[in-house]
């Protein structure tokens, strides 16, 4: 775990999918850092909505942010370069996982992507 991560306030500012975006005006989400995971993939984030919001009936509180392009990585927001992401919904029931930042379980639900900065 990055706690040099961990508590930072972020925004999210998702790009797609449309009906995501349009379903609150395409604003940006405040979000903070609950979590952070290191490793050669560019590592990954769980973040918790300041806001949550009501997407097709499904409450959106916590999602994995996962960076989208080769060789980039969670860390480079530690220097203040945003970075984009893959942002995947999980349940409040998958911050008590093994392993909470696997996602090898999800199938469909809330996902999109989006660009990850620092507040």
């Amino acid at each position: 775990m990055n706690v040099r991560l961990t508590g930072k306030k972020i925004l999210i500012k998702l790009s797609d999918p449309w009906d995501l975006g349009e379903s609150f005006g395409w604003e940006p989400l405040a979000a903070v850092i609950v979590a952070a995971k290191e490793d050669t993939a560019g590592g990954a984030l769980l973040v918790r909505l300041e806001r949550p919001f009501i997407y097709k009936d499904v409450r959106c509180e916590y999602f994995v942010a996962v960076p989208r392009h080769e060789n980039s990585s969670v860390e480079a927001l530690i220097a203040g370069r945003p970075v984009l992401c893959a942002i995947t919904r999980i349940t409040e029931d998958r911050l008590e996982a093994e392993d909470p930042f696997d996602l090898s379980w999800w199938r469909r639900g809330v996902a999109g992507i989006g660009e990850i900065a620092t507040n």
